[in-house]
């Protein structure tokens, strides 16, 4: 494990740095985490007490300057504001260069996602959501940082996990172009995060016209464009499901089998294949819907087939029972 820490900081810079650190996980080349004793530190030489502690730093401390230039032409330097990409570039040339522990470089287990690993991941036959837009949603609302999304060519995402809210250019629900699902179906290397003070997204929302959305909006329309008819594993097409609950289409963009897919898998048990042929839906389409669902935790996978199947009132069911005793007097009388 590669360690490091901070020191100088400004108001809500450590929040934003950890945040960061935890959102480029997947894209770091060796584990980090905050450590008070790490021997790389990231200082704000901005600040009179950083500049102080980079004139007398520690024994054997290995100093990263944070500013907005590099004009102390050190080595490790960091722009303001802290961007995922320099944040990337400068962890990995670290773990590369520097022996940021007492240890020797330890063996990471974890897959990274290189270019070589997100063409592979595209390529697939299987959805794996963490190398997509819907991934990083994913990640963004484990932290606390309000976050800036950004592809370009596209609008900006903004994600505020406390709120579970996001703002962003006005999305037509009826009217999703094709631009728009390239964008929703982005890949992790086509991605840029930016942590974004609470100021400067009012300030966005009031300059661009944003409207708020449930954040759940998002990871329905991220799931749904990156899915493509891809199972999520091997075993997901033979796995038994349903609804919990139905899908709040006022806040989804839909389309009308959406609704004959909630309802029969809302009353019944089933797997994909199953749910294509009693729906007459494509088995791509009832992948991407089952994938949504999951993503937005209305999804549930069951042990076994089960058909529930709705019973009628007692008054109902009385009814229909004299009505077939009379078709029955009758077929007798004309006998």
């Amino acid at each position: 494990m590669y360690k490091l820490y901070y020191h100088a900081l400004q108001k809500n810079d450590p929040v934003f740095f950890r945040s960061m650190l935890q959102l480029v996980g997947l894209k770091l080349s060796q584990n980090w985490e905050i450590d008070e004793h790490a021997k790389l530190i990231l200082v704000d030489i901005e600040t009179p007490e950083g500049q102080s502690f980079w004139q007398n730093p520690p024994k054997e401390a290995v100093l990263i300057a944070y500013a907005r230039q590099n004009d102390i032409q050190t080595p490790w330097f960091l722009p303001k504001p802290i961007r995922t990409q320099s944040l990337i570039q400068l962890l990995n040339e670290l773990a590369e260069h520097v022996c940021c522990e007492d240890e020797p470089k330890p063996q990471v287990n974890k897959p990274q996602p290189s270019h070589a690993d997100i063409v592979k991941a595209k390529a697939s036959n299987f959805f794996q959501a963490e190398y997509y837009l819907v991934g990083v949603l994913q990640q963004i609302l484990q932290g606390q940082s309000i976050t800036r999304v950004q592809c370009t060519g596209f609008p900006p995402l903004y994600i505020i996990p406390e709120e579970r809210r996001c703002f962003t250019h006005q999305v037509q629900f009826n009217q999703i172009n094709t631009a728009q699902k390239m964008f929703y179906a982005a890949s992790i290397d086509e991605i840029e995060c930016e942590t974004v003070s609470a100021e400067q997204l009012q300030q966005e929302i009031k300059q661009q016209h944003l409207v708020a959305y449930p954040v759940e909006t998002m990871l329905w329309l991220s799931a749904m464009c990156a899915s493509q008819g891809r199972f999520s594993s091997a075993g997901a097409q033979n796995k038994f499901m349903r609804l919990v609950q139905w899908p709040n289409f006022a806040l989804f963009p839909y389309q009308p089998y959406h609704m004959n897919l909630a309802a029969y898998m809302l009353k019944n048990i089933a797997d994909v294949h199953g749910i294509a042929q009693k729906t007459q839906c494509s088995l791509e389409n009832v992948v991407d819907f089952t994938n949504a669902c999951s993503i937005i935790g209305i999804l549930k996978y069951e042990q076994e087939h089960k058909i529930v199947e709705k019973q009628l009132p007692e008054a109902r069911r009385s009814l229909f029972k004299t009505i077939l005793q009379r078709l029955a007097d009758t077929v007798t009388f004309h006998k």
